[in-house]
């Protein structure tokens, strides 16, 4: 994973925030072909395997709209735990 350090860092303040959201970039190189990459993307099932933390995680899309406006919702799911949703929008 690269950083860059000349970008806004995502950590705000308690004091600074404005709402409970924040925007998150990550940047990692992958020796595969774009178009592969993005396929996995897309695919839920494939996210479900590798978006997943760890082992003991599991991921559940409940919607995976990525068209511009459309948004994702899913659940990490550990045994014994609450379930921790997440919802994502594409801009």
């Amino acid at each position: 994973m690269t950083t860059k350090p000349d970008q806004k860092s995502a950590r705000v303040e308690p004091h600074q925030r404005q709402d409970r959201f924040a925007t998150l970039s990550f940047e990692r190189e992958i020796a595969v072909p774009l178009s592969a990459l993005w396929q996995v993307w897309l695919s839920p099932a494939a996210r479900a395997v590798w978006a997943s933390p760890s082992p003991s995680v599991t991921v559940e899309f409940l919607e995976a709209d990525s068209r511009l406006g459309g948004r994702e919702v899913s659940l990490c799911k550990v045994a014994g735990q609450p379930d921790i949703r997440c919802e994502c929008g594409w801009l």
